[in-house]
Formats: C-alpha cells, structure tokens, sequence
C-alpha cells in the first residue's frame, strides 16, 4: 500500500509542470514594456515558442519510449526544463534572443516529458475506475502546479519581471522523485500479429482538443494584457487571478471521476459551457474579482475537457500505443496554444477591434455555439440509438 502511494505521488508529480509554461504570463506586461520596440506577437512568443517544441518532441518522445527506458527518457527531459527554465532569471534577460533560446530548450524538456503525464498512468494503474481517478487527480496536480507557480511568479515578478523564471527550480524537486522513486519498466513486446496503428477516433479526438486549447489560451495569453489594460491592478493580480484558475481546476480534477461516470459522453458539453461562460464573464468584467470569476469558471471547463480528452484517447489505444496516442494528442493540445495568438491577434486586426476584452468575447461565443452544437449532436446520437434498441 505505501509503495504503491509513493508511486502514485512519483507519477503524478510530473504533471506538476504542464502548465508551467504559462506562469510567465504574468509577467508580459512588465516584459513589453521592458522592450518597448518588439512586436506584441514576438513577445507573445516567450508564451508560445515552448508550445512549438513541445508539440515536435512530444510525439518523437513517445515514439522513442518503445525503444528507450521512459525513466531515462523522462530525466533527460527534466534537466533540459530546468535549465532553461531559470537560465533568464540568472543571466542575460536583457537579451530577447537569449530569453527565446532558454524558452525553446525548455519547451524540449517538456515535450520529451508531457506524454509521460498521462502514460505512466496508463502503464502502471489498469483498473478502469483507478486509471479514471488518477486521470482526474493528474489533471488537479497540473492545477496545483499552476497555483504554485503563478502565485510564485506573480510575487517575484512584482520585484522585477525576471524573477519570475526562478520558478522553474520545481523541476529539480520532481527529477528527485523520478530518479529514486520511479521503477524501471518492462516494455511493451508488440507481436507481428498486433494491431498497432493508431484509429481515426484518435486523431479526431486530437483535433478537438487542438481547437479546444487555441479558444481557451487566452486565459494564459491574455489575461495579464486585459488587467492592466483595465487598470484592474498588476502582475500580482494576475498571479493571484491565475492561482484562482488553477483552484478550480484541482476541484475538477478532483471531481472528475464521478462527473465523468454520471454524465458519461456528456462531460465534454458540460466542461464546454463553464469555459465560454467563464470567458463572457471576463468580457463584461468591471473589476477584478469579476476577472477571477470568470477565471474559476475557465478553470472548471478547461479541468473538465483536458482529462476528459485523455480518458477517450487511451479508452480508444491499443496498450502498446498508449503513450504516442496521448503524444499526439498532447502536441495537437500545444499546437492549439501556439497558433491562438497568431490567429487572434489577425481576427482582431482585420475586425478593427484589438482591445483584449474582444478577444475574450470572439473565443467565449464559439465555445457555447460549440457546446450546443457537441449537445445536439450527442442528444440525436442518443436518439438513434435508443429507437434501434427497440
């Protein structure tokens, strides 16, 4: 019983780090204005460009685990995420081009990381309903790893904005973990026989979350642009608004499980809905707190959608396959999170409206007209079927 807790806290601590990439954001508004002659998308790319790699290195990642240790697989990329995590905070952050360089390495680190998220999940715990509970905890240690280092980030930003890519010294703490605690495995033997290929359902179910990430990554990208835009307060604020999105999610991390088994297919509608709720909330914001609200109500949605997306990656993967099914899903994730303010930043311009509140109304407005759509179409599914049954 006590190793099999130690092994589950082991596992779950690497989720510790998904969503770390964005605890920066609270410091954009302090890094524009530190370089004042650079584009709002090359900033923005201190946000993103570890999404670019993430999204490259996390399919190679769990191609290579068929082949090499995932352990080994696992350290490796932990000590490139540290690395170039800090390295900003300890030297050259008057250099964009460093600050770039260290963010990319990092997102090399993560890439290799992230499908081992979930994976070791899928590895080591095959209940059904124990693999479903501990998708619902991974995604609440992804929020609480977000509290963590937002509210850090915040705090340290608030001294002067490079402070903030100390943070990033969780990665010693969970590559502690991984190398004592973590037991090698034996690998998957596939037989000739075996089929491997991944199934249609998989890649589509890896669209969906491609298109979920890119409407909800405003919370990360452009939260900080919106409070200080509004004067609703600083990069402490929105350390603090971020820590509130990440509360949520660990309480709908926590849930999840039982949500999943009383609203089965449903989940995904319902996780829909309190994101676009939560971003229309944000949009008619006149304070701060308003801001949180709408953050708790992204924060529930996101932390609804995210494991919901993984439970039916690996329910649709042959064992053998688990982690690059989940690899590809992850990079469809990240890639959503990469084009967003590309393609935002466009829709805005060509519109006229590039105030950060019509960001946030454009992104809330597609995810409820989905969440209607996703709802009638499970309903008429439902349908169908229950007229065939008699």
């Amino acid at each position: 019983m006590k190793n099999s807790t130690i092994l589950k806290i082991t596992v779950l601590s690497l989720s510790l780090l998904n969503l770390t990439p964005n605890a920066i954001s609270v410091a954009l508004a302090d890094i524009t204005q530190s370089f004042p002659d650079t584009s709002p998308s090359t900033i923005a790319m201190i946000l993103t460009l570890p999404s670019l790699f993430v999204i490259f290195f996390s399919s190679i990642s769990g191609k290579l685990s068929t082949v090499i240790s995932k352990k080994l697989l696992v350290l490796v990329g932990l000590v490139l995420f540290t690395v170039g995590g800090v390295a900003p905070a300890v030297m050259f952050s008057n250099s964009l081009i460093f600050i770039l360089i260290m963010r990319a390495i990092m997102g090399i680190g993560l890439g290799i990381c992230v499908p081992f998220t979930t994976g070791l999940i899928a590895d080591f715990f095959q209940k059904d309903d124990e693999q479903t509970t501990l998708m619902g905890f991974q995604s609440s240690v992804v929020n609480i790893g977000g509290i963590v280092t937002s509210l850090l980030a915040g705090i340290l930003a608030a001294i002067y904005w490079s402070n903030a890519f100390w943070v990033y010294g969780i990665g010693i703490i969970v590559f502690l973990l991984i190398l004592f605690k973590l037991p090698e495995q034996t690998r998957v033997v596939i037989e000739g026989t075996q089929k491997t290929s991944l199934g249609g359902i998989v890649y589509f179910i890896s669209f969906l979350g491609f298109l979920f990430s890119a409407l909800t990554f405003p919370i990360f990208a452009n939260t900080a642009l919106l409070i200080v835009e509004q004067n609703f307060g600083n990069a402490a604020s929105v350390g603090i608004t971020l820590t509130f999105f990440s509360i949520a999610g660990l309480v709908a991390g926590l849930i999840f499980g039982k949500v999943m088994s009383t609203l089965n297919k449903f989940t995904g509608v319902f996780g829909t809905i309190f994101a676009g709720v939560g971003f229309l909330v944000i949009t008619y914001a006149s304070s701060l707190n308003m801001v949180i609200v709408g953050a708790i109500l992204t924060g529930f949605g996101y932390s609804t959608i995210i494991p919901f997306l993984v439970v039916n990656t690996v329910i649709n993967t042959d064992r053998s396959q688990t982690t690059f099914a989940i690899g590809i899903l992850l990079s469809c994730l990240y890639l959503g999170q990469f084009v967003s303010p590309f393609i935002l930043i466009n829709i805005a311009k060509s519109t006229g409206n590039t105030s950060q509140m019509y960001t946030f109304l454009l992104c809330g407005a597609i995810l409820i007209v989905s969440s209607i759509v996703i709802f009638l179409f499970n309903l008429k599914k439902s349908s169908a079927l229950a007229l065939s049954n008699k």
